[in-house]
């Protein structure tokens, strides 16, 4: 958060109780202060950007934790699928899971691709 320097040390605080509490309000109590403070911070733009980029920091952690997890999700769900002694409806539901998830990933990666395409034809580049 680079542009932290100008916001004061309960705005950080703030932050950060905002990523970890289910609400505003909740957040307030754990900081001392009136949810109106922080709703007030909310509507200042250096606020809600070091704030966006917080939760970006967050979202990028939990998705590299997930691709960590990934390939054993993966063994698990194949090992399941193989397994005589997993119950057939669990072995049909582990294959359909795959099935289902590598659609929706090449989904991502065909979209991807167009609008990739389509802002290179816009900025005219070929």
């Amino acid at each position: 958060m680079t542009e932290n320097a100008t916001l004061t040390p309960r705005q950080l605080r703030a932050i950060h109780a905002l990523l970890t509490h289910p609400t505003v309000a909740a957040a307030a109590v754990v900081l001392g202060v009136a949810p109106s403070t922080i709703y007030r911070w909310l509507s200042e733009p250096l606020f809600r950007a070091a704030l966006a980029q917080a939760e970006g920091e967050a979202v990028a952690a939990a998705g590299r934790r997930l691709a960590t997890l990934a390939e054993n999700a993966l063994d698990e769900l194949a090992r399941a699928m193989r397994d005589p002694m997993t119950p057939a409806p669990t072995r049909v539901r582990a294959a359909e899971v795959i099935l289902n998830n590598l659609l929706r990933y090449r989904e991502i990666v065909t979209f991807e691709n167009r609008l990739t395409d389509l802002e290179r034809e816009m900025r005219g580049e070929q």
